[in-house]
């Protein structure tokens, strides 16, 4: 048995605890070399601490403002210190995605435990964009890639076709 106040004054909260999504909303962040890029982050999150929850945040809706601010100032921090290239390219070894992913979430997960109540279970970047001007510039780096690999392999066949001409002559 619990004895309490009448409900004005004594009030029981009940807080579910089923894993819940946030998906933020897009976020415009610049990576080491300076090229803007659009980040939509999404985070799988319980309540942990029901206590802390209460006295931190009262509703969910308060909760996940609280992780969009987390997650933007560590988006900022951490991409900032990667370059474009680890983000996107054509080899996969030297995409860093899951690092980068795992750093952001080191920079706020503790936050968000201890002072929030909150469990992270899962954090992610959900989709990934580049402006206009910057996929043109990469497209334009792609073409002039494979435009030098073009000639070079059209000049090493001319140079063999040169070389069996003069054998058979």
């Amino acid at each position: 048995f619990h004895f309490g106040w009448p409900a004005p004054i004594d009030r029981v909260h009940r807080y579910d605890s089923r894993m819940r999504v946030f998906e933020g909303q897009f976020l415009e962040t610049n990576t080491k070399g300076l090229v803007p890029i659009i980040v939509k982050p999404y985070v799988v999150w319980r309540i942990e601490d029901a206590y802390k929850f209460y006295k931190s945040q009262k509703t969910e809706k308060d909760a996940e403002s609280k992780l969009f601010g987390l997650i933007n100032n560590s988006l900022n921090e951490v991409i900032g210190t990667h370059s474009f290239g680890e983000l996107v390219n054509s080899d996969p070894d030297r995409i860093r995605l899951t690092a980068i992913q795992d750093e952001m979430l080191v920079a706020w997960k503790d936050a968000a435990e201890v002072e929030y109540g909150l469990k992270i279970e899962t954090f992610g970047i959900k989709q990934l964009k580049v402006n206009e001007d910057v996929t043109a510039k990469v497209f334009d780096r792609m073409k002039a890639a494979r435009n030098l690999q073009t000639e070079a392999i059209t000049s090493k066949g001319a140079a063999e076709a040169k070389a069996i001409r003069t054998e058979a002559d």
